[in-house]
């Protein structure tokens, strides 16, 4: 089960993600009680994957009517686009996403013939429980693509499961995302 949850302030949204095994319902049934089509299909034990899993994180996409109307910076673990008239879209990484880059496409936006759209992805597998984060930043002119509002993001519990995670803002509010297993709520809320 990948869990995904945002918390949102203005255009800056904190995109924050976990996994954990789904639940064995009973047992598989054997192999040969198996449908021949469930036996032939590869993917057909997907649900009781026990992982790793790498995370993904995509951005906000940008359109424009030419390639040339769009510009993609990227820095460590951020990426900003910015099209020709001022608009911008970034991510960056806050926590267990190292990797960045941008994904252009022809054709696949109906707001013009060429898109690009930012994205975050971790390094290698993240382990059971453990939670990534990625500011997501949709900007209009004259804003500030890559605002300093983020002072933290932390998981907090105990062991390899945390009970929830703490996105702390510059301006001192803190915001409180339960992360138990299943959605379960944990100690959760805003203060």
């Amino acid at each position: 089960h990948l869990t995904t949850a945002s918390v949102v302030r203005g255009c800056c949204e904190v995109r924050l993600a976990w996994w954990e095994a789904a639940p064995d319902e009973g047992g598989a049934a054997p192999a040969a009680a198996a449908p021949a089509a469930a036996q032939l299909e590869p993917d057909a034990a997907w649900p009781h994957d026990p992982g790793p899993f790498a995370v993904h994180v995509g951005g906000w996409p940008l359109a424009a009517d030419t390639a040339g109307d769009l510009v993609a910076e990227q820095h460590g673990d951020r990426v900003c686009l910015r099209r020709a008239d001022g608009t911008s879209s970034l991510v960056r990484g806050l926590r267990g996403l190292a990797v960045a880059g941008a994904t252009g496409r022809s054709g696949a936006d109906p707001f013009g013939g060429r898109s690009l759209t930012p994205w975050l992805r971790s390094a290698g597998p993240v382990a059971e429980h453990d939670v990534v984060a990625a500011l997501v930043v949709l900007a209009g002119p004259g804003t500030e693509p890559d605002p300093d509002v983020v002072e933290a993001v932390e998981a907090r519990g105990s062991g390899t499961r945390a009970g929830a995670v703490e996105v702390r803002w510059r301006d001192g509010t803190v915001d409180v995302v339960p992360t138990g297993p299943s959605g379960a709520p944990a100690d959760g809320g805003s203060r």
